[in-house]
């Protein structure tokens, strides 16, 4: 576990990581994956994957709530320390 510090703290901390830019929700989905990445739903699987743009909140909160069990009251969004 040790050689995957320097990664993980890459990711938590750098500008240029895509988890600190954007929110992202992942699970595994029978043999594929389902992740919400911002307002961008992904299903990735041995078929492919497919990306859908939600327009709304209504839509993202629904995405949360449907394919990841998670009610929230609002969309997340990314705090940026500082």
């Amino acid at each position: 576990m040790r050689d995957f510090g320097p990664t993980c703290w890459w990711h938590a901390t750098s500008p240029e990581s895509h988890f600190g830019r954007s929110t992202v929700c992942s699970r595994m989905d029978g043999d594929g994956r389902v992740s919400l990445s911002g307002r961008t739903l992904i299903r990735a699987g041995p078929d492919g994957r497919t990306e859908k743009a939600l327009e709304s909140d209504e839509q993202v909160l629904a995405a949360y709530r449907e394919h990841f069990g998670i009610v929230l009251s609002r969309v997340p969004r990314v705090v940026r320390p500082g």
